[in-house]
């Protein structure tokens, strides 16, 4: 085992003690007023998950031999166009859009375990983190979905995933039940870590608000597990050439961050943070997919 994948295996770890840790305090945040949770959350997500998607312009540079500033320029006017339709989208079909980057999210972060797990305990971490906090949280995520689509769409919605999260915490079971099992006949720390954290999963989002699981998973799972794999794949690669390649679209992102701050009304906390969170990173979250799938693609793995 590398080093690199010691690091992954860490973090794995860490983020289950974190996600158990605030679950055991899940009780002191259950008398935080809406707002305040909104605007902490948002800007942990936006300082400490969004930047994660920083190293697309490196993929990008590696995919399409990117030289020159007009290539540059090509590349960067594509991304935003992706990330605009996303928004042209939401503007139009909310609800369509909504259902659409719902179930690609789910996909998209079941990537977060190792090909080495099942595919079925893949599935069910990925639907976990969008299906689970409907279980006991269903009035809050739909009065959250509220703010991003219609009042008749989020309550349709909030009635259609209850049921599906039931479903999805009967097979979050079974998954971690049978990965335990064959990891004692099998003994493997991978075999033993992708249950687990499966499991810190979905004990964070059944007992913690919604936006606070979202936001402990975004930023102790998805993006540092993102941040080591790129590390670990262009070990070869000076770090100082990633982190530069990531510094300015970063301070883009930071840039957009104190426009908004600069721009909010503060009396609309909650629905100004949570509809521009939600629609933003979906309109990033689209292009940064595709960039990933095409990367799968062409080296077969991230």
């Amino acid at each position: 085992m590398d080093k690199h994948e010691s690091l992954i295996r860490v973090q794995g770890i860490i983020f289950c003690v974190i996600a158990l840790l605030i679950a055991v305090l899940s009780v002191a945040f259950q008398t935080l007023n809406p707002s305040t949770i909104a605007l902490i959350g948002s800007i942990t997500i936006l300082l400490l998950g969004v930047p994660h998607g920083s190293f697309d312009a490196f993929y990008a540079q590696e995919l399409f031999k990117l030289k020159g500033v007009l290539k540059w320029a090509l590349f960067v006017v594509c991304y935003l166009m992706i990330a605009g339709f996303v928004i042209l989208m939401w503007m139009l079909v909310p609800s369509f859009f909504f259902a659409l980057f719902l179930f690609f999210s789910a996909l998209h972060f079941s990537e977060d375990l190792p090909a080495e797990d099942t595919p079925f305990i893949r599935i069910m971490y990925g639907a976990s983190i969008i299906l689970l906090p409907s279980l006991f949280y269903s009035k809050e995520v739909t009065d959250y979905f509220t703010l991003i689509t219609t009042q008749e769409s989020a309550e349709a919605f909030g009635l259609f995933l209850l049921p599906l999260s039931r479903i999805c915490i009967v097979g979050a079971v079974i998954s971690i039940v049978h990965s335990f099992v064959g990891s004692f006949y099998k003994p493997s720390p991978r075999r033993f870590l992708g249950p687990a954290i499966l499991l810190c999963n979905v004990i964070l989002f059944l007992t913690v608000k919604p936006l606070v699981a979202f936001t402990v998973y975004f930023c102790a799972m998805h993006s540092p597990r993102h941040i080591l794999r790129t590390f670990a794949l262009h070990s070869k690669v000076p770090r100082e050439v990633l982190i530069q390649s990531a510094v300015l679209p970063t301070i883009a992102v930071l840039l957009m961050f104190f426009v908004v701050v600069w721009r909010i009304d503060f009396r609309f906390v909650e629905k100004t943070w949570v509809s521009s969170l939600f629609v933003g990173i979906a309109a990033l979250t689209a292009p940064h997919m595709i960039l990933l799938k095409q990367r799968i693609r062409t080296n077969g793995k991230i």
